[in-house]
């Protein structure tokens, strides 16, 4: 792997269609010829980091958040530097929509990657986190009209399978209620319900103890974004990173 330091004003450098919102700076940890461990970033001490590859092939590492102020983006890019990610730079959204003469790079896209979605055990109310990445998925929606979501909702294996549909259900609602409510149509919006019955990680150990780490995994929504071709955009949401040991296999 050898680290590549690239300027990033060049419109095709990057595959960003990016509406704005105020929404106007964005942080370039790092960038690679070759791609890094999930938790690569994270075991330096830096949170919150997602992968884009362009189109000439780099691998590049963004923050996730994009940033409403110059200050903002100029402290997560101090943050990025002090754990040791010298190159890391603040990219200014407008001046590069202003350089393009026309859309970046080829396709939509917006900037923006879009993680799952966990619940307290036996509930369906939406917590911050969720709600954060919730505005991620309307954002991204906004910015693609063209695109649909698929909301895959699930429980751990606590309780029947008859509950499990129900409350699976549920936590898919909740999800699809607050985007409804952010503007997204209900047509753009579909739920699959699976209950306990595809887990990531393991409910228990195998002599039965039980792994409160692992049922908290399964208590989760994901999204399945799809595009105007009805491909699905996996390149748009974040692969959650789960632990060996937990991993349902």
């Amino acid at each position: 792997m050898k680290r590549i330091i690239l300027g990033v004003s060049m419109c095709m450098m990057l595959l960003i269609t990016t509406n704005l919102n105020a929404q106007n700076y964005r942080v370039q940890v790092a960038t690679y010829d070759t791609g890094v461990p999930s938790n690569y970033f994270s075991a330096a001490g830096l949170d919150n980091v997602i992968q884009e590859i362009d189109v000439n092939g780099f691998y590049r590492y963004y923050k996730k958040k994009n940033y409403a102020t110059q200050n903002e983006a100029i402290k997560a890019q101090e943050e990025a530097i002090s754990k040791g990610f010298e190159n890391a730079s603040v990219i200014d959204l407008e001046k590069l929509r202003e350089e393009c003469s026309s859309p970046c790079g080829s396709g939509y896209y917006s900037g923006l990657v879009v993680g799952m979605i966990f619940f307290d055990f036996d509930k369906d109310f939406l917590r911050g986190k969720s709600k954060d990445e919730l505005d991620v998925l309307h954002q991204i929606l906004t910015d693609n009209p063209a695109f649909n979501v698929v909301i895959d909702a699930h429980t751990d294996s606590k309780g029947t399978d008859e509950y499990n549909i129900n409350l699976s259900q549920r936590r898919a609602n909740s999800a699809k209620k607050y985007l409804i409510a952010r503007g997204i149509t209900s047509s753009r919006i579909t739920t699959s319900i699976n209950g306990e019955k595809a887990p990531i990680a393991k409910n228990a150990t195998t002599d039965g103890k039980d792994l409160p780490e692992g049922r908290q995994y399964n208590r989760r929504v994901e999204f399945v974004l799809k595009d105007a071709d009805n491909s699905v955009r996996s390149d748009m949401v974040e692969e959650v990173p789960i632990p060996d040991y937990l991993k349902a296999y």
